[in-house]
């Protein structure tokens, strides 16, 4: 009897262990890009359009139903005019140091370093995701001091953004609020002082003008660590990880994904404690969602593209309930 109960425990054991070796080695699940449905934009807090390949859907948060093809459903809010490029880039010139040549800028009698906004680890260049969604700005650093650069009439004006951290110093990211007429920067580069796991980086608040209403320091765990594996041989794991941040209200969000992350640390995080400037990451969705998500007009509903083993679907996640 007691014989038989261990040769049952020996094959639980053997089962369970069989199972879980399955599980950490099955490849990651492709995702079929002839059917995947990617939500667009909301005309209406119930009703969502969501296209595959050249066809149009309505999405009432349960059913889907084809529409006629319309390129105006296709098209997202414009920007302000932001007068972020310069009329020509003749007023730049560029100067060779030991290791590589940089770009600078003139302005009040001072030489000023030019920049564009940084995406660290090459985010998800291997994994096919849809192109990083931000404004392209100049930037510039001088003297230990971080901002935007605007240009009116090749005037240009400079937009000082104070560092919480002021250890990275790496050029800023800027994305429009999906609410408002109000944008939200950050730094994608990170600065970990040595410790993995860790980015220290700044993140404001603009108004419409560009001026910090509010900055912080982003929360200082790095959602995107992952120890290198073999899996992400060519050029390291920050090549199949990605983060997305969305402005939206008085809420930012970050979408993270790539496979070298567990499905449990995968989904979207809310960036709460703004106003009190201690920050951290709360997930409010867990799990594979792929880019790009969709907000409603109201910020209360987010649209998503959600894929698992037990199948691919488009859902809506209510935060207002």
């Amino acid at each position: 009897m007691l014989g038989w109960f261990f040769s049952r425990y020996f094959w639980v054991i053997v089962l369970f262990a069989t199972a879980l070796v399955l599980v950490r080695c099955a490849p990651e699940k492709d995702v079929d890009i002839s059917s995947k449905l990617v939500p667009v934009k909301w005309v209406s807090e119930e009703i969502l359009i969501a296209r595959r390949g050249g066809d149009l859907f309505q999405f009432n948060g349960k059913k889907l139903k084809k529409i006629n093809y319309d390129a105006n459903l296709l098209t997202t809010a414009s920007i302000p005019e932001l007068f972020n490029k310069p009329n020509q880039n003749t007023i730049f010139f560029t100067e060779q140091d030991k290791y590589r040549s940089h770009q600078y800028i003139n302005i009040e009698g001072e030489k000023h370093r030019v920049r564009r906004g940084y995406s660290r680890r090459a985010l998800g260049m291997n994994q096919g995701f849809p192109k990083f969604e931000s404004i392209e700005f100049y930037s510039y650093h001088h003297l230990g001091e971080i901002g935007l650069l605007t240009f009116r009439d090749d005037h240009v004006q400079k937009r000082h953004l104070p560092l919480s951290y002021k250890g990275n110093q790496s050029a800023p990211i800027v994305i429009p609020n999906q609410l408002s007429n109000m944008f939200f920067a950050y730094q994608s580069g990170c600065s970990s002082e040595g410790i993995k796991g860790i980015c220290y980086r700044s993140g404001w608040v603009l108004d419409k003008d560009l001026v910090v209403q509010s900055h912080f320091q982003l929360p200082a765990d790095d959602i995107l660590y992952v120890k290198e594996k073999l899996s992400c041989f060519s050029c390291g794991c920050g090549c199949y990880t990605q983060e997305q941040a969305y402005a939206v209200g008085d809420k930012v969000y970050m979408h993270i994904a790539g496979f070298p992350i567990k499905d449990s640390k995968r989904g979207l995080y809310q960036i709460v404690g703004l106003k009190d400037g201690e920050t951290e990451w709360k997930q409010v969705i867990k799990g594979r969602i792929e880019p790009p998500l969709a907000f409603s007009p109201s910020g209360c509903m987010v649209a998503y593209y959600k894929v698992s083993y037990f199948g691919d679907n488009l859902k809506v996640k209510n935060f207002c309930d």
